[in-house]
């Protein structure tokens, strides 16, 4: 990453032209122009999905099965060994059972339920802004409004370090 923007500085910043770059940094023409179209350099990304033809055709035998464990009880579901051993005896799978292992891995990671936690960071959640008067002085009181729907109204400002407070004219 130091190199990719040294180069980059080098030639878009200082002048250096392309072709002294490729000498000093000894590295092809087409690299040099790869370099300078991406700001930062781009992840391996496959571009084709890779056959699978062993386990391809029992695919959709193995997520019936998966589809049917989730209605009965935990114990009562196939291990992966159980469902290698399924497709082996009664479907002929002639591949081994790793692969059918990381197919079930795969399967499950694609539909598991996801769990979206209701928290916010520092500055972004939704706040309620009231004013207040203390003491003969008024003060605009910010709280997260979470705060507010388990507190009630503002009878308890200031407890547990929640609440700001700010001088209002």
């Amino acid at each position: 990453m130091e190199m990719w923007t040294d180069i980059r500085r080098d030639i878009l910043v200082n002048g250096l032209s392309r072709r002294e770059a490729c000498k000093k940094y000894n590295l092809n023409f087409r690299t040099i122009q790869k370099i300078l179209s991406y700001q930062e350099p781009p992840g391996y990304c496959r571009k084709n999905t890779r056959d699978q033809p062993k386990i391809g055709p029992f695919l959709s035998i193995i997520h019936e099965i998966l589809e049917a464990d989730k209605k009965v009880h935990r114990k009562q579901r196939h291990t992966g060994k159980r469902i290698f051993e399924r497709l082996r005896d009664e479907y002929g799978y002639p591949g081994k059972i790793t692969v059918v292992r990381d197919e079930i891995r795969r399967w499950k990671q694609a539909t598991a339920e996801v769990f979206m936690p209701l928290s916010h960071p520092p500055g972004e959640g939704e706040r309620t802004v009231k004013c207040i008067l203390l003491g003969g002085v008024g003060w605009r009181v910010s709280f997260p409004r979470t705060w507010e729907l388990y507190h009630g109204e503002i009878g308890a400002v200031g407890r547990e370090g929640t609440v700001l407070a700010i001088g209002c004219e």
